[in-house]
């Protein structure tokens, strides 16, 4: 969609939402239907898959209790030589985020 285009097709009749190559107003304000993310952040996944697959064996691997704490995930990538795009250790919502992928976000209130 072109920005700014909003208020010019609401004004306009149908045949020129045709020729923008949409057949309805709709159509022209819907998401695009390929899958493909539009717009948003990149998952961790996209980003750095090996780190990804890293964080999913320590989260198996079992510490003294029980499995590894993300803290502790966190501490064990930076010794591995992994970190964050700012060259810092994980932060632990983060390997959490690795973990679990992309979470649905609640609608906004208005």
């Amino acid at each position: 969609m072109v920005p700014g285009l909003e208020h010019t097709l609401l004004a306009l009749d149908q045949p020129f939402v045709v020729l923008w190559g949409f057949r309805s107003i709709k159509e022209a304000f819907a998401p695009p239907r390929d899958g493909k993310k539009v717009g948003r952040r990149k998952s961790h996944a996209e980003l750095w898959p090996g780190v990804v697959a890293e964080v999913r064996r320590l989260r198996r691997e079992k510490g003294k209790v029980s499995r590894l704490s993300y803290r502790e995930i966190s501490a064990r990538l930076k010794d591995a030589g992994y970190c964050n795009e700012r060259g810092e250790q994980f932060n632990p919502q983060s390997v959490r985020a690795m973990i679990e992928g992309p979470q649905e976000r609640p609608p906004r209130r208005r």
